[in-house]
Parts: C-alpha cells; sequence; structure tokens
C-alpha cells in the first residue's frame, strides 16, 4: 500500500527508477546476509520525519521559516568490529527553508527572468538524492535495547527545486537554476535500537546536520551570498 502511494502521487520518473533500484538492491542484500551467517552488513529502511531551514550570511536576504519534509530509502551498515560500522545508503530528502529578500533582487523562474521588489518571500522547496557517509559506534546490547551515535557527511544532488514567492504570482515553479547541484554538510546524532526478533530491530533518534556549502546559485547582477542549509531529522528505521 505505501510503494502503491508512492507511485500514484509521483509524476517523477527518476523517483521511480530510485525506488524500484532500491527494492533490487534489498532483496540481493538480503538474500546474501542470509547466505552468510557472520555478514558484516546491516541493512535498514528508513522513513524519517524533518525540519528545515535556509541561513543565509548577507544581511539582505534573512531566515523566514521553516518547512517540514521527510526523507526515506535504505541505510546499509558496514561493521568493522561488533560496535564501529560505516554507513551509507541511499534517501530521497525533502528540504528546503523560507528566505525572505530586503532588497530588490532578479529571480530566474522556469527559464524567465522576475524582478521581484522589496521584502519579497520565497519558500523554497528542495529534493535530494543523499548518500551519507557517516561512522557508527553502537554499545553492546542492554536488554532489548541498543544504544548509538553517528557522525560524518552527507553529501546531495539535487534533482528537484521548486518554489513559490508572494510576488508575481510565482507557485510551484521550476527554480532549478537559483539551486546548486552539490550540497554537502556534516550531520551528529544519537539513538537507539530496540530487538523485536531475530535479527530483526526497529530505531529511533535524532540526527542535526549543518550544511557547509552553498545552496543557492550567484546569479550575475545581485550581491554574492553563502547560504547553507540545516535540519533536524527525527529518524525511524527498520532494520533486519
Amino acid at each position: 500500500m505505501f510503494l502503491q502511494i508512492l507511485f500514484t502521487n509521483s509524476n517523477d520518473k527518476d523517483m521511480k527508477k530510485y525506488i524500484i533500484t532500491c527494492l533490487l538492491f534489498v532483496s540481493v542484500l538480503a538474500a546474501h546476509s542470509q547466505d552468510e551467517a557472520h555478514s558484516k552488513l546491516r541493512l535498514s529502511l528508513v522513513v524519517s520525519p524533518q525540519v528545515s531551514w535556509m541561513k543565509p550570511d548577507i544581511s539582505d536576504v534573512v531566515y523566514d521559516g521553516l518547512r517540514l519534509g521527510f526523507k526515506f530509502g535504505l541505510n546499509v551498515d558496514y561493521f568493522f568490529t561488533g560496535n564501529y560500522s560505516f554507513s551509507t545508503g541511499l534517501l530521497i530528502n525533502n528540504l528546503g527553508g523560507i528566505l525572505r529578500y530586503k532588497t530588490p533582487v532578479k529571480f530566474i523562474v522556469s527559464d524567465s527572468t522576475y524582478y521581484f521588489q522589496n521584502d519579497a518571500q520565497v519558500t523554497y522547496k528542495l529534493q535530494y538524492i543523499e548518500v551519507p557517509l557517516l561512522i557508527k559506534l553502537k554499545t553492546n546490547q542492554i536488554g532489548y535495547y541498543t544504544w548509538y551515535g553517528v557522525f560524518g557527511l552527507n553529501p546531495m544532488f539535487n534533482i528537484r527545486a521548486r518554489g513559490d514567492a508572494d510576488q508575481l504570482s510565482v507557485s510551484d515553479a521550476n527554480i532549478s537554476k537559483e539551486v546548486n547541484f552539490f550540497n554537502m554538510g556534516y550531520s551528529i546524532g544519537g539513538g537507539a535500537e530496540y530487538a523485536i526478533g531475530n535479527k530483526l530491530s526497529i530505531s529511533g533518534g535524532i540526527v542535526f546536520s549543518n550544511g557547509f556549502t552553498d545552496v543557492t546559485t550567484n546569479i550575475s547582477g545581485r550581491k554574492n551570498d553563502r547560504t547553507v542549509l540545516n535540519s533536524i531529522t527525527f529518524q525511524i528505521g527498520f532494520l533486519f
């Protein structure tokens, strides 16, 4: 039912290809894990709500609000020892934020040039493919619980950029030329896993991500700025 909803609501062919790839990846690795009694791989499916915001570094552009979103996909933990692992995966990450431009600004919308007046509010609705590069540290299992911490990098590749503005009737428009293709930051967080069966667990945690590359492009004719993308994710996972 969940997959049916995803396919029905998504008009993006890349999204469908991504989901199919993930399912095939899960099937192959799951079969491999069953064959290897002492496999070093641990797979998890994650569906995580989050809040994100954009932080500019010039006074002409200011933060003006949060954006609710979610990310989902497949994580893979490769264990060096019983308590230390390298964690990566393939995730679809829906992020964004709201900015207010205090001075007139040129903006590229759907290959057309718009000129916003003072105090224009723009909502960024961004979608990325994320490939996390994390180190995961775990305790030994205590009762049904295992506690963990993660830290590392979160490189992301933009696959969709839409936006709304409170001027010139801009609504859910293509703003891909206003957004850089590559984005990266660091992540740090922690949580717990709860064992519910043989090699089957559920997990929950909180992860803070702080960007350090510029999300927005520097369009000719306006002030250069550096806007980073931050988020707090409430991580929910199913490990097998």
